[in-house]
């Protein structure tokens, strides 16, 4: 932990700009736990930050994550350094015994803020049961994840793979990460469905030092930045085709691959408006070009028009497709019918504007939602 009290109750908060003779008084200086009152002492290698531990295991040293790694330490100092040059009201390791939680940083405004710099993973019931304790006690939580090396990659559109932990912590189409090694700031935002956990996504960067609080948030796309995400996806597109198409070992049995062949369409040549993205994509697992494809065939094999598509045989389709037949999944397919009604396709062969159709995409993805 980061901040101890002395014996007269006031706080020892250790902070980047300690000297090592400010450190070195520090260490002849009695010092406790600002929440069991135990002794604790403070560790200043070479190696790891400065940090205070507990001279005995207790169920507070627990509380205080005595494993704490290095960068969660330093991350902690450097976003608590930031705080206080903007002239917030900001403590360290404040704890709050009514809720028996400890945030890594709280900010004391007209409306109180709890800022966790998280990591690692832990467990989503208890992601979600500190969350509800903050929110309980009219204190808004934000959650900054540790920026994942794996995600910074070059270009500022890519296409990783998002778990569950992570989804968890995306608000308003955006997630905010943060990299105490860089002292930057990482947003992910304007994120596009591929298939299960994997999206297309915006990366923007920013300096701790330019960062503000509230935290910066991400402006809407405009058209040029999402022709520019479009122009990714189809192509992702393509090369997803081409692999389900060639690759399938499945044959007739492939309901995809059937529905390829009695719509005949040409393998090479799949229409653009099979296979884009809608708002509540997520909710079906598979990539949209094959869904979308078997509710076209699901249509010619019925014998039945996007206009006929009402709630039960929407949910008909998911399960004869074998899809999740969820409110979610419901709301994409309504989602896609309306792109296709918006378009006047009433099947596989229509004729359709590329221009139209990314517009009209533009306008159920950004502009209207």
């Amino acid at each position: 932990m980061l901040v101890a009290i002395n014996e007269h109750g006031d706080y020892l908060p250790l902070t980047e700009s300690l000297t090592e003779a400010a450190l070195l008084q520090l260490r002849k200086t009695k010092a406790f736990c600002p929440h069991c009152k135990e002794r604790v002492v403070l560790k200043a290698g070479a190696i790891k930050i400065p940090h205070f531990a507990h001279t005995v295991n207790t169920a507070c040293a627990s509380l205080f994550t005595e494993g704490e790694s290095y960068m969660h330490l330093l991350g902690k100092q450097q976003l608590f350094n930031r705080l206080q040059r903007l002239e917030e009201d900001v403590q360290l390791e404040c704890y709050l015994p009514h809720l028996q939680q400890r945030p890594d940083l709280l900010i004391r405004k007209k409306q109180s803020y709890a800022i966790e710099f998280q990591c690692s993973r832990i467990p989503i019931s208890l992601l979600k049961e500190r969350t509800q304790g903050y929110q309980n006690a009219q204190i808004i939580p934000i959650w900054l994840l540790k920026t994942p090396s794996s995600f910074l990659q070059k270009g500022s559109i890519l296409k990783a793979s998002f778990t569950q932990f992570h989804q968890q912590f995306i608000q308003k189409d955006y997630l905010i990460t943060y990299a105490p090694e860089t002292e930057q700031f990482h947003y992910f935002c304007h994120f596009i469905f591929l298939h299960g956990n994997t999206f297309l996504a915006r990366l923007v960067s920013l300096p701790l030092k330019a960062q503000v609080f509230p935290f910066y948030e991400p402006k809407k796309l405009k058209e040029e930045g999402f022709n520019e995400m479009f122009s990714e996806y189809t192509r992702y597109r393509l090369k997803f085709l081409n692999n389900r198409l060639f690759y399938s070992k499945k044959g007739v049995n492939d309901l995809f691959l059937r529905a390829v062949y009695e719509l005949r369409l040409p393998r090479e040549k799949i229409p653009l408006f099979i296979g884009i993205p809608v708002v509540h994509a997520r909710a079906i697992p598979v990539f949209s070009a094959e869904w979308q494809l078997m509710l076209l065939y699901f249509l010619y094999c019925h014998g039945l028009s996007c206009k006929n598509m009402k709630k039960s045989k929407i949910y008909y389709f998911l399960s004869w497709a074998s899809l999740p037949a969820t409110e979610q999944a419901l709301q994409a397919v309504q989602e896609y019918l309306r792109i296709l009604e918006t378009l006047s396709i009433r099947e596989v062969g229509g004729a359709y504007s590329t221009g139209q159709l990314i517009q009209v995409v533009f306008n159920e993805l950004i502009a209207i939602n």
